[in-house]
């Protein structure tokens, strides 16, 4: 089935950003970029040209990101070489995600300041349907129904935050070299957390060595170096590589809470470098305070176990279509 079986296709606005006027809470203009939707910036409205509706996607045409297509949420005006694709029929956003993603899927058609898709968008071939099974409405909606509701938490208290040594005791991790370990699968082993900023700073399953004491569960693991503060909760027992710090709270602390501090001390990482590394200014680093909506007895880890049985759900049934 060719695109133009599916959509009607308009070429744009053709509008320059640049000859715009920006606006913080206008348009969205819709640009070749392959991020962020491919919204350049917010405009002004332009005369009497009424923008494109939500709803409806978007292709670059041309550049780097060349066919980054995107189902666009809100009003929107276009930039030269972006095409607008409006259904011909009613269509779920479901449908319109896997349309975008098939029409992606031809990219390499084409070159970036080369071919270009100007011409040969509209006959462009897609599957002939839309996988049974693809609605995702259901499976968002019991989803969300696991999610803490931010402004209905009234149970917490805010705290006046402080150095890392106030709120945290501080202990170095076993430093020990991957090399040196046997490494393993789940369930057998532990975690090995280095100082690596991916993973949740996990690098190898490994087994412990015998006179090691590991992590505990509900612990932060914070990296020195490498990737300096790199901070991270971690759920279940492990062991540390090299300049790793393990931060136990002082007092009983929710999960949302210990991730709020994690991301707090992780904004000071542009004070380091591979040159200055966090191990003896660490414990003195000021946190800001911490929100009351924050304190509260939700359980993140619970939160997160859930979506994941929810999400398995959903996957065999797709899998299963």
């Amino acid at each position: 089935m060719r695109i133009d079986e599916l959509f009607d296709v308009s070429y744009g606005n053709k509008f320059d950003f640049n000859k715009m006027t920006v606006e913080r809470d206008g348009i969205c203009f819709v640009g070749r970029a392959g991020v962020r939707r491919g919204v350049s910036g917010r405009v002004a409205k332009v005369g009497t040209v009424t923008p494109y509706p939500a709803g409806l996607l978007t292709v670059a045409l041309g550049g780097a990101s060349r066919l980054a297509t995107f189902v666009q949420s809100e009003q929107f005006y276009t930039a030269q070489n972006v095409a607008v694709l409006v259904p011909k029929t009613a269509m779920t956003l479901e449908a319109k995600l896997f349309w975008a993603t098939c029409i992606q899927a031809n990219r390499f058609r084409y070159e970036g300041f080369g071919r270009e898709a100007n011409r040969t968008l509209a006959t462009l071939e897609l599957p002939d349907q839309v996988p049974e099974g693809l609605n995702a409405s259901t499976s968002v909606e019991r989803l969300t129904t696991h999610l803490p509701s931010l402004s209905g938490i009234t149970d917490g208290t805010g705290s006046p935050g402080g150095l890392v040594e106030d709120l945290f005791t501080i202990r170095y991790g076993q430093s020990l070299e991957l090399n040196r370990l046997v490494q393993c699968l789940p369930p057998l082993g532990v975690n090995l957390v280095s100082r690596t900023d991916k993973h949740n700073g996990v690098s190898a399953r490994v087994v412990p060595p015998h006179n090691v004491d590991l992590g505990k569960a509900g612990e932060l693991t914070v990296a020195l170096g490498g990737s300096p503060l790199a901070t991270f909760l971690q759920a279940e027992p492990f062991v540390c590589g090299r300049d790793v710090a393990i931060l136990s709270a002082r007092q009983e602390m929710s999960d949302a809470e210990k991730i709020y501090w994690a991301m707090c001390i992780r904004a000071n990482r542009y004070r380091f470098s591979y040159g200055r590394q966090a191990n003896r200014t660490l414990a003195k680093l000021q946190l800001p305070p911490l929100p009351a909506y924050m304190a509260s007895s939700d359980n993140v880890a619970a939160v997160i176990n859930a979506i994941r049985d929810e999400l398995g759900i959903a996957h065999g049934h797709f899998a299963s279509s």
